[in-house]
């Protein structure tokens, strides 16, 4: 495991590091008492300015340099985490934007920028380990600010997520970019937006999958963003929230991890994994489900995605182009941030005439009916690959 690998998976474990973000509707419901409405609409804005800025900042990063890009994104993030220390609503909302636009900056450039060095059959143990580090520092970051959010005031929170946020700026730093950081248009080939649909448009199992990322976020963006306050509302203290989505999450990659040392990848371990992925989380939100059965329906359901969702990533990868990742990385940012919006755009509605609950069961029944046929399309196309070898 070579230099920048190392430094990649410190840098997930401490940007995942964020209070914040872990609790968004649950610190904005109860430290500045906004509405789930409202709180949704901003959740909302975030989406469309990621949809806006993704596939942009992805073909800036392709041509300019991918480690300038994530430098930029995280100078935006702590423009944006400095706008939301007034607790102004109005300036809440540009803090959003620019937070969003910084994550864009970063999403698949650094990422991107460490694939590049990376062999093949690497692919699937990086995703793997990549997952583990993440949920790690997510799952500390869930720890933490249970307790944090409890007996801290809102503007403590943010300043320690801004610690964090620094921390990972000197990782980036760290790191020293695998291939020219600027592209030679004159002796490469040119980098358009049209090349890249086409090359996409040529590869069906890019399609597939892209389409699968945007079917996954439709519901699981609304699922994260408001598990946390669904599990008070079932009556669990904020600390109690914080270790059962901390443990879920850490047990859950770890297992994944250790499950793909023993799985032998195939269509069908991915078929079946990805549907129990949905199908569990689908039933923590019926009435039914008593409050002890949800953690374990939740961890059931990261389980099954972190069993399928290294193989998802090995074939996603093997299939692009090095010039076109960033780009290709950004552009399934973009549907996922278009089912975003879409999905907060349902929840700001309906929530208005049915529960969190009821919405949230809609969009997973959704997901879970399209996953079925991509699923069948997957299989197919996977098996034919499979006997043309």
């Amino acid at each position: 495991m070579d230099r920048n690998v190392k430094v990649y998976f410190l840098y997930m474990l401490i940007s995942s590091f964020n209070i914040f973000s872990s609790f968004t509707a649950l610190i904005l419901n109860t430290k500045l008492e906004i509405s789930v409405s409202t709180i949704s609409v901003l959740l909302l804005v975030n989406q469309i300015t990621k949809f806006s800025f993704e596939v942009p900042t992805g073909y800036i990063s392709d041509r300019y340099g991918r480690k300038i890009s994530s430098i930029i994104g995280i100078g935006l993030l702590l423009v944006g985490y400095s706008l939301l220390f007034t607790q102004n609503i109005a300036l809440i909302f540009v803090a959003i934007i620019i937070k969003a636009i910084g994550m864009t900056c970063i999403s698949g450039s650094f990422e991107a920028m460490i694939i590049e060095g990376l062999p093949e059959e690497f692919l699937v143990k990086f995703n793997a380990l990549d997952r583990v580090f993440f949920y790690v520092g997510y799952g500390i970051a869930c720890i933490c600010g249970g307790y944090v959010i409890e007996a801290f005031t809102y503007q403590t929170i943010i300043m320690i997520d801004m610690v964090f946020i620094v921390l990972s700026l000197v990782l980036v730093l760290l790191v020293k970019e695998s291939r020219q950081e600027k592209v030679d248009i004159e002796e490469d080939e040119k980098i358009s937006m049209k090349n890249v649909i086409d090359f996409i448009k040529s590869r069906k199992i890019l399609c597939l999958f892209l389409l699968m990322d945007f079917i996954t976020a439709f519901s699981f963006i609304a699922v994260e963003s408001f598990y946390s306050l669904h599990l008070t509302n079932m009556g669990l203290p904020t600390e109690v929230v914080g270790f059962i989505i901390a443990g879920q999450l850490i047990f859950s990659s770890i297992l994944g991890f250790v499950f793909h040392k023993f799985i032998k990848p195939s269509n069908n371990t991915f078929v079946i994994a990805s549907i129990l992925h949905v199908a569990f989380t689908l039933m923590i939100y019926f009435e039914f489900i008593p409050l002890f059965l949800m953690p374990v329906l939740y961890l059931s359901g990261n389980i099954s995605y972190s069993i399928y969702a290294p193989i998802k990533f090995e074939l996603f990868q093997s299939e692009i182009k090095s010039e076109y990742r960033a780009t290709i990385i950004s552009i399934k940012s973009l549907l996922i941030a278009l089912a975003g919006t879409s999905s907060f755009t349902i929840i700001s509605i309906l929530t208005n005439y049915v529960t969190l609950e009821n919405v949230t069961i809609l969009l997973l029944t959704v997901t879970l009916f399209v996953f079925a046929i991509i699923n069948i399309l997957l299989r197919k196309y996977l098996n034919q690959k499979e006997a043309d070898i």
